[in-house]
């Protein structure tokens, strides 16, 4: 794990100590390196794929669920990864001839999110109407940002006057090494494409310069026990805004409104979906949302509406019903008598 310090966030990784100890070292964790062959990695794959989740109760210790729910193909897929990068280091570093896990393949079921459409959406904003987070909400949907991109803002980042805001890092509960508790810290972004300046629409301006205000007002009001940190989204007190608060207060939201129950993440599909339908580049929502490819933009944050597919539908029948009908009458005409 120490090779891929350098290159990764805290978070990330926890996440891959989290898959060594409890899923790989488990499993092949005995097998001599030079021994290693795919074999063993498609049956750690294997195992993996029908292994049940485990939960945590209050006291921290963890077990089965009583029924027993399967880890998904996309964490076994993650797993794989994992393996295969640090696979990688030893093939660089002359441990091995060939990366046993390089040809290991997982047939994997993307999950198909449950977005807004433009009518739901519309429905969202109205239900955030006059929220302490409302400008929040109009950023994961305006903008696409992703929850710790969103909680990671300074005021500095912002250029009212251009209409422009800075996205250079995220706010993240981590745990580093040798600590016994998680806390919030700032980290950088997801990618180096992550670290972008975006253009704000006139109306998310507004919202935004109305939340400074109120948050100047929620300064006055606590006093002396005001902790300025320049954070954009704080506390009542003017400290971070801990992501599962956060979550808490959007989940009330949506659930009063009645909206269908998408996750805070699937604000950041719809965005990108409701713009892909309003005809957007594809290349313009990829610098918007940070993506290192167009690939990813194309391949997982636009979906089509049913309205949308309708749409495609009738704009086939536009494009090729005439064509249809044309080629009826001409083999019609040809036809003997």
């Amino acid at each position: 794990m120490k090779a891929c310090q350098p290159h990764v966030s805290y978070k990330t990784e926890d996440i891959y100590r989290t898959q060594v100890r409890v899923h790989i070292v488990p499993a092949i964790g005995r097998i001599e390196l030079s021994k290693l062959t795919p074999e063993h990695v498609q049956r750690m794959i294997n195992a993996l794929l029908v292994k049940p989740k485990r939960t945590t109760r209050k006291d921290g210790s963890r077990k089965a669920r009583a029924t027993p729910e399967t880890l998904s193909s996309s964490t076994v897929k993650s797993c794989r990864d994992t393996l295969r990068a640090a696979l990688n280091v030893a093939l660089e570093w002359n441990l091995i001839a060939r990366n046993p896990a390089a040809s290991v393949a997982i047939r994997q079921s993307r999950r198909r999110p449950t977005i807004y459409d433009e009518t739901e959406a519309a429905k969202f904003i109205e239900a955030i109407y006059g929220e302490r987070l409302e400008a929040l909400y109009w950023l994961a949907l305006c903008l696409g940002s992703r929850e710790g991109e969103i909680l990671g803002l300074n005021w500095k980042d912002f250029d009212f006057e251009a209409g422009k805001v800075q996205l250079r890092r995220s706010l993240q509960r981590v745990k580093r090494p040798g600590e016994r508790k998680s806390h919030l810290d700032l980290v950088g972004t997801k990618t180096a494409e992550s670290d972008r300046s975006v253009w704000l629409p006139r109306i998310v301006v507004e919202i935004m310069l109305a939340h400074r205000q109120r948050q100047s007002e929620e300064r006055i009001f606590a006093g002396s026990g005001w902790v300025e940190t320049g954070m954009v989204f704080t506390t009542a007190k003017g400290t971070p805004l801990e992501p599962r608060s956060m979550l808490r207060d959007y989940h009330r939201i949506r659930d009063r409104a009645r909206l269908t129950r998408i996750r805070f993440h699937d604000l950041r599909h719809s965005s990108a979906t409701i713009l892909k339908m309003a005809g957007v580049p594809d290349q313009a929502i990829q610098n918007l949302f940070g993506h290192a490819s167009v690939r990813t933009t194309q391949e997982i944050y636009t979906h089509l509406t049913l309205d949308g597919e309708k749409q495609a539908a009738a704009k086939m029948d536009e494009i090729f019903g005439p064509v249809a009908v044309r080629v009826a009458v001409k083999h019609a005409q040809s036809r003997p008598q």
